[in-house]
């Protein structure tokens, strides 16, 4: 009688998870470039085998990062408009929040992985354009749905540079919670004074 073909193992999600997991803990320690796929085995306890039924290399490993931080921003921008609809702003504000808090986590990694996807050749650059198309589209929404005007889409541009310049600047230094509180009046102060709010925070001086 000949024997049944043997099943193959499916891999785990809970594998997945670890190997990025075990990614973001490399990668801020040692950086994107000089991390191995030998670290990152080491750091999440899977085997090589394991690895490779999820990732092609460590470059995919990377835009699996960036595709996973991008989609938890504009999730938490979709739900925070849905359930503060008294608050038309409450996603824009709530995504400055998310953005500058995984800065705070890790703020070399997501550094790296910001000037990666400003490279116009990088995995990441696909990616990069759709997020923004996300970030102009919910901050338009969130203006109509304030007091009706339809901005020039340059505007909403213009703010997620600024903003993402905001964070670039906080990756590159020793960040304290100090600096960090100072990024998030900044980044609000400046949307209310782009969007020309009816109540808009003041710009703020500099710190004495």
């Amino acid at each position: 009688m000949a024997s049944s073909p043997r099943k193959q193992a499916t891999p785990s999600p809970a594998s997945k998870r670890a190997i990025l997991s075990g990614a973001a803990a490399v990668f801020t320690r040692e950086g994107i470039a000089a991390a191995r796929v030998e670290d990152i085995l080491q750091e999440s306890g899977v085997s090589r085998r394991t690895y490779y039924k999820y990732f092609s290399s460590k470059e995919a490993v990377v835009a699996a990062l960036h595709e996973h931080w991008t989609a938890e921003i504009v999730r938490a921008i979709e739900s925070a408009r849905k359930d503060h609809p008294e608050d038309a702003l409450a996603g824009v504000r709530i995504g400055v929040d998310i953005f500058l808090r995984l800065y705070q986590s890790g703020p070399r990694l997501v550094r790296e992985l910001v000037e990666i996807a400003m490279q116009s050749e990088s995995l990441l650059a696909e990616r990069r354009r759709w997020f923004i198309e996300q970030i102009v589209r919910q901050m338009d929404a969130s203006v109509v749905a304030l007091d009706g005007r339809r901005l020039d889409p340059f505007v909403y541009h213009a703010l997620f540079g600024a903003i993402e310049g905001i964070s670039i600047q906080l990756g590159n230094k020793q960040a304290t919670p100090a600096d960090f509180e100072r990024a998030r009046a900044v980044s609000n102060a400046l949307i209310d004074q782009v969007l020309d709010l009816p109540c808009k925070a003041a710009l703020p001086r500099a710190p004495c």
